[in-house]
């Protein structure tokens, strides 16, 4: 039995109480059980402890509490995984901004002073205004 502690695996009362323990209980009753055992004793008291866990079942509860700390720690990591996308997404967003930006003003200093002075009149906001209104919006 690989899963037992070293010192345990061919002490005979051990090897017993499983046989027993698998008479009266499916495998998984027993496995949970051991690992039970494994987590919570010494090595001093483990037979004492495994022999407990069998008799009234303390794996059970203990399985249990390990599922539900598993649930909460793949939602935490959910969780983490789309803020960090979220946060990588909004990163891009603003790297494309700031790329947008300076091909705009790129784009701007290439214009005549005359064509930057009719741009500015066309979007003052009187002017502006009034497109918007001109097209319902």
């Amino acid at each position: 039995m690989p899963l037992l502690p070293k010192p345990y695996r061919d002490k005979l009362s051990v090897r017993k109480m499983l046989q027993e323990a698998l008479s009266k209980h499916d495998l998984d009753y027993v496995l949970r059980n051991i690992f039970y055992a494994n987590d919570k004793s010494n090595t001093a008291n483990y037979r004492a402890y495994l022999a407990k866990a069998l008799r009234d079942d303390y794996g059970l509860a203990y399985m249990e509490d390990r599922q539900s700390r598993k649930e909460v720690e793949q939602l935490q990591q959910k969780t983490f995984a789309e803020a960090e996308r979220q946060k990588q997404h909004d990163i891009h967003q603003i790297d494309q901004e700031r790329e947008n930006r300076s091909k705009a003003r790129v784009f701007m200093q290439s214009f005549t002073p005359d064509t930057m002075q009719k741009l500015e009149q066309v979007l003052s906001f009187p002017s502006f205004e009034r497109f918007l209104c001109k097209r319902g919006l």
